[in-house]
């Protein structure tokens, strides 16, 4: 906690108008309204560019760490730091569902280039690029003011374990073997 409150009054302290402007614009790309057009608009490119397997388990990950999200918020109740919120957010403070989101909706996007990227130095910048986006939404978080470091903190680790279970279908898929269907012999025929 010490932490936590420390870090919120540094950034208030050091608060800008311009960056609170950029903060609320960068802020939106956690918001689940836009993640939710967001990943509507990648399932449908997954589906028509023939990249099927990659659509059920990103549902999966954004699915996932928003329920884990939305169950902790209902059971730790932590409030947030309103005496410096840039605006004044609905929902309970623990974990940020803006890093939950961040890190499993951006995080598969890095997934899913770095596995499908041919050149080596593509696969680099959609992962620096996929980090960075993380990064400054979570930090965005706590520049506004909306939500504490330890929130962020715990925001991405959710983030990652559903990143990581719906990564683990998409390889358990390239692992089964295909199914041939079974042919009877004359003996079983007779």
């Amino acid at each position: 906690m010490a932490i936590d409150l420390s870090l919120v009054n540094l950034f208030y302290a050091w608060r800008d108008p311009l960056l609170v402007e950029i903060f609320l614009w960068i802020t939106l790309l956690g918001k689940w309204l836009v993640a939710m057009v967001i990943m509507l608009v990648v399932a449908v490119i997954f589906y028509f560019k023939g990249y099927k397997k990659y659509i059920i388990p990103f549902f999966i990950s954004v699915g996932g760490s928003f329920l884990t999200g939305f169950l902790g918020k209902i059971f730790w109740h932590r409030p947030r730091p309103l005496e410096v919120a840039v605006y004044l957010e609905k929902s309970w403070s623990f974990p940020s569902g803006h890093a939950i989101l961040a890190v499993s909706l951006y995080g598969f996007l890095i997934y899913f280039f770095w596995k499908n990227l041919k050149k080596r130095k593509n696969k680099i910048v959609a992962l620096v690029f996929g980090l960075l986006i993380i990064i400054v939404i979570g930090f965005s978080r706590l520049y506004l003011g909306v939500h504490y470091l330890s929130d962020v903190l715990v925001g991405y680790l959710i983030g990652v374990f559903w990143l990581l279970i719906s990564m683990a279908v998409v390889e358990n898929q390239k692992l089964r073997p295909v199914a041939t269907p079974d042919v009877a012999t004359k003996e079983e025929v007779l």
